[in-house]
């Protein structure tokens, strides 16, 4: 049993090895209302956020530009003080980010909604999902889709959800333990 479990993963090595050598651009990015004390995503209408933005990349794949979207419907105002970013017209860019696989930022944005994020509509389906966009060091349209990556900001769950994830978790591996001591007593 242990024997073909390696095997498994000596495989999934192999396989992630061969997708990671194509030199994908892969970015990941969440936004985290929750990140300021207070936030209520049923009234809140400012305050600011935190966008966590990845550079999940192979070791050649250097992020250099990126575009956040403020949608015209959505937001009343935004602005952000983080170094290496600015606003223009309903985008947050940045250039020259240099974020190296591996890599992170958080980019803390203030803001104004219309309304509170709950009871708007937003382009990509829920509160606080957002188009985004980037691209690697020396990205121009004929490098094709390597050289960037697309998508929508995923919202990072409030506390409470993940404390009852981990709960949930936990409430699991007891019980199996119990059924393994009950099936290790039985034989």
């Amino acid at each position: 049993m242990k024997g073909r479990i390696w095997a498994i993963l000596a495989m999934a090595g192999v396989l992630f090895a061969a997708t990671d050598s194509q030199a994908f651009l892969s970015v990941s990015v969440s936004a985290n209302p929750f990140a300021m004390p207070g936030y209520d995503i049923n009234s809140t209408t400012t305050g600011y956020v935190e966008y966590y933005i990845v550079n999940n990349g192979s070791s050649t794949d250097v992020l250099d530009i990126f575009f956040l979207n403020f949608e015209a419907n959505v937001f009343a105002s935004f602005s952000t003080s983080t170094p290496g970013f600015s606003v223009d017209g309903y985008w947050i860019k940045a250039s020259g980010l240099n974020l190296n696989p591996g890599e992170s930022v958080v980019l803390t944005v203030s803001y104004t909604l219309k309304d509170a994020a709950s009871k708007l509509t937003w382009e990509e389906g829920g509160p606080w999902e957002q188009k985004w966009s980037a691209y690697k060091s020396g990205y121009s349209p004929s490098s094709g889709p390597s050289g960037s990556d697309f998508g929508s900001t995923a919202l990072t769950p409030e506390p409470n959800t993940l404390l009852l994830l981990g709960a949930g978790l936990f409430g699991l591996g007891a019980r199996a333990r119990r059924r393994k001591k009950k099936l290790q007593k039985a034989s």
